[in-house]
């Protein structure tokens, strides 16, 4: 049901350049931890130990995501939140590709 050029869905776990622990997304479009100026494409918690608290959230671009072990979970209202979600980026980030 995946569909390409699209966001990870929420749930998905994945391995960033350079790392060797993984993440888990838990949010799209999020501001850096020292300004209000870079936006990222998705904020994620360490996995498996998941989301503990604001310090431990971390934000990320899609483009540094190197390997996904697991897509989060899709159904027909994720897919027509990814579409409306691919307008957001455009606003706030211009062209984007997720492939």
């Amino acid at each position: 049901m995946s569909r390409k050029n699209r966001p990870l869905p929420i749930g998905s776990v994945v391995l960033l350049e350079g790392a060797d622990t993984r993440m888990m997304i838990l949010g799209y479009l999020k501001y850096g931890p020292y300004n209000q100026t870079d936006i990222y494409d998705y904020a994620g918690c360490l996995y498996p130990q998941g989301y503990h608290s604001p310090e431990k959230t971390f934000v990320f671009n899609h483009d540094k995501i190197v390997q996904v072990y697991a897509l989060g979970y899709q159904d027909e209202s994720q897919m027509k939140f990814a579409d409306q979600l691919m307008e957001q980026f455009r606003i706030f980030k211009g062209d984007v590709t997720f492939d």
